[in-house]
């Protein structure tokens, strides 16, 4: 028989941490997340995170984040439950990304307005 030990499982023993809070980080392993990096057009910053702020969250989204990166550039972070959660969801996200276009700067002609990212969560640092 094969005894296989997770190591960070051992240390959360060995400090006596909270096991509930190991098996949160390693729930988080299972999970998708995107990000869409998107230049606000000037003055336009205040109705833009008005918008942004009033989205709801999608079925299976279980974290939305708003990060302002640059002088009026933004990057919007989600995290789901699973990959399939992100694209039943993704009519939904482009009608919340039509509400804002016109806010938005192109980027480039290849991207347009966005530049879109998503992929499985694959570590977390959060102690």
């Amino acid at each position: 028989m094969r005894l296989t030990i997770n190591l960070n499982f051992l240390i959360l023993v060995y400090k006596k941490q909270n096991i509930n809070e190991y098996k949160e980080r390693e729930d988080l392993m299972e999970k998708f997340a995107n990000c869409v990096r998107c230049c606000v057009k000037e003055g336009c910053e205040e109705k833009y995170l008005e918008m942004v702020n009033s989205w709801g969250m999608a079925e299976g989204q279980e974290r939305a984040y708003t990060v302002k990166t640059g002088d009026r550039e933004y990057i919007f972070f989600g995290v789901w439950d699973s990959e399939e959660s992100l694209i039943n969801a993704r009519s939904e996200m482009i009608g919340n990304l039509d509400s804002i276009r016109d806010l938005l700067e192109k980027l480039s002609d290849d991207l347009g307005v966005t530049e879109p990212r998503s992929g499985f969560i694959k570590s977390s640092i959060n102690p």
